[in-house]
């Protein structure tokens, strides 16, 4: 009887730190990019931008949500938007900054086989460009 009781204990020990890990993780996640604004609820799950997405309104919803929050808002808890030039020019310009994988692995033509729209490694990504361009 005294393993079935200790086995029960661990198991709840176990159960109460996973949850706590995940509550962490939620909050971490939260906090980093709480100073972009968006919709009620972005800030903790998915569920609003995977909504979007797999109803086919997605562009529709990122207008409105750049609207409403400006050019830079924050649409997942690790997801931003923006819609300001400005933005795109200093994003590309810094190096630490990358394409988002969801989307342009998404786009992808055939599977597993990335584009010039879809490659997210900027050094691979770069290769790419410069072999397309014209010759001059």
């Amino acid at each position: 009887m005294a393993i079935i009781e200790t086995i029960f204990e661990e198991r709840w020990w176990l159960l109460t730190s996973l949850a706590f890990v995940y509550l962490a993780r939620v909050i971490y996640a939260y906090y980093r990019l709480s100073a972009f604004q968006g919709p009620l609820g972005v800030g903790f799950s998915e569920i609003p931008h995977s909504r979007r997405l797999f109803s086919m309104t997605a562009g529709q919803w990122y207008e409105e949500v750049a609207d409403k929050y400006g050019p830079i808002a924050r649409i997942g808890p690790n997801s931003l938007i923006t819609s300001h030039p400005d933005v795109w020019t200093h994003i590309h310009l810094k190096p630490g900054y990358k394409r988002s994988d969801w989307f342009y692995q998404a786009a992808r033509w055939e599977y597993q086989k990335d584009t010039v729209f879809s490659q997210t490694d900027n050094a691979l990504h770069e290769v790419r460009r410069k072999q397309l361009a014209p010759g001059v």
